[in-house]
C-alpha cells in the first residue's frame, strides 16, 4: 500500500511541478517523505526489493526539483544524500534512471556552489571517466570547476546562458555570493571600518539593503559575525592583529581584483 501511494504521489507531484506555489509543493512533498520512509527497502532498511527502491529514487528525484524550485537548502542536501547512496550502493539492483546523471551534474554543481571543491574531486571519481566529456550534465559542472578554480569568473558567471537544464541557474546564482565571500573575506581582514558605499563598490551591490542582506548572509554561512553599520560606515570587528602593513595592503589589493572580475561579470 505504501509502494503505490508513494508512486501515484510522486506522479502527482511530477505534474504540479511547473504550476503549484512553493508552500504547496513543500507539503506535498514533506507528506510523501512521510510515505517513503514506511517502504521496507527504505534505506538504510536490510530489505531491498527492487520495485520498492526504485519507487523510492523516483520519488526523491521529483522531490529534488521541488526543493530547487523552492529554495530548500536542507531538503536539497538531504535528497542529495539519499540519491547519492542509491546511485552507488544500490547500482547492482537498480538501473539508471533518466534522471541520474543530470542530478550528478547538479549535485557536482551544488558542491561548487558551496565552494567544497575537496569533495567535489572526491565525488567526481565516482563518476565514469567518458562521462566527463559525453554527458553534457557532467561536463558542464567539470567546465565549471575549471574557470572557478582558474578565477575566470567571467566564464562561471556567463555558463548561466548555455547551462545544460534550468535547475543549474539556483546554483550558479549561489556561486555569484561565493565570489562575493572570496571578496568579503579579503577585506574583512584589510578594513577595520569602510563607508556603506565602498563596501557596495567592491561588492557591486546596488544599495544599503543589498548590502545588510549580503551581511546577515555572509555571517550565516561563515559563523562569522564581525560587522555593523552605524552612521553610513561598515564597522569591522577583526580579531586579527594588523601588525603588519603589507599584508595589509596586499589584501586590500586582493579584494580589489576580485572586485575588478566581478564588474565584469555584473
Amino acid at each position: 500500500m505504501s509502494l503505490q501511494a508513494l508512486k501515484q504521489g510522486t506522479s502527482t507531484l511530477e505534474l504540479n511541478l511547473s504550476i503549484s506555489s512553493p508552500p504547496d509543493l513543500l507539503n506535498a512533498v514533506n507528506s510523501l517523505w512521510q510515505v517513503a520512509i514506511q517502504v521496507p527497502s527504505m534505506p538504510p532498511s536490510a530489505v531491498k526489493n527492487e520495485s520498492e527502491l526504485k519507487g523510492i529514487r523516483d520519488f526523491f528525484e521529483a522531490a529534488l526539483k521541488c526543493y530547487i524550485k523552492c529554495a530548500d537548502f536542507t531538503g536539497i542536501e538531504q535528497c542529495f544524500e539519499i540519491l547519492t547512496n542509491l546511485y552507488q550502493d544500490y547500482s547492482e539492483i537498480l538501473k539508471d534512471s533518466e534522471d541520474q546523471w543530470k542530478i550528478w551534474g547538479l549535485y557536482l554543481t551544488y558542491l561548487l556552489s558551496y565552494n567544497k571543491i575537496e569533495e567535489f574531486h572526491s565525488e567526481l571519481e565516482s563518476v565514469p571517466w567518458n562521462l566527463y566529456t559525453d554527458n553534457k550534465y557532467i561536463q558542464f559542472a567539470v567546465t565549471l570547476e575549471q574557470f572557478f578554480m582558474e578565477g575566470n569568473y567571467q566564464e562561471v558567471l556567463s555558463a548561466k546562458n548555455h547551462s545544460p537544464s534550468s535547475e543549474f541557474d539556483f546554483f550558479i546564482n549561489r556561486i555569484s555570493d561565493t565570489i562575493r565571500f572570496e571578496i568579503a573575506s579579503s577585506f574583512e581582514k584589510a578594513y577595520e571600518k569602510l563607508s556603506v558605499e565602498g563596501a557596495c563598490q567592491l561588492l557591486k551591490l546596488n544599495d544599503y539593503s543589498e548590502l545588510a542582506a549580503f551581511l546577515q548572509a555572509y555571517a550565516e554561512r561563515s559563523g562569522k559575525d564581525i560587522w555593523r553599520i552605524e552612521n553610513n560606515e561598515l564597522l569591522i570587528k577583526s580579531n586579527e592583529k594588523k601588525t603588519h602593513e603589507i599584508p595589509k595592503w596586499q589584501l586590500i589589493n586582493q579584494a580589489l581584483n576580485y572586485a575588478i572580475e566581478l564588474e565584469r561579470i555584473v
